[in-house]
């Protein structure tokens, strides 16, 4: 059984997360992207306890401000993955003050 790491993730690092990894990449790192989507987006009851809704016009993502605490445990495979986009994205200076703190948490 692959080693994990327990992670400690906020609502918005869970859009964020969804948001920063690439769709187009290697097949070993799209099918690590997969799992991380599955096992990080918003669910039905999530949306609905946070009351998160989607601005049609402009794509901004709203909700309430009553924020828990998410606990996931992420292979090294999958935390290396992150880290790697998150890296890049701060290296290429495209890292969003949105993901900062995904990039305090992964890198």
């Amino acid at each position: 059984m692959e080693k994990t790491d327990k992670i400690t993730l906020k609502l918005v690092d869970r859009i964020q997360l969804s948001n920063i990894l690439p769709s187009k990449d290697t097949f070993e790192r799209l099918v690590l992207r997969e799992g991380i989507i599955e096992k990080t987006k918003l669910k039905e009851a999530d949306v609905e306890k946070h009351q998160v809704k989607t601005d049609a016009t402009n794509g901004s993502i709203t909700w309430t401000k009553n924020e828990v605490e998410y606990h996931y445990e992420f292979t090294y495979a999958e935390k290396n993955y992150i880290r790697d986009t998150l890296k890049a994205l701060s290296d290429n200076k495209e890292l969003l003050a949105d993901a900062l703190n995904l990039y305090k948490t992964f890198v």
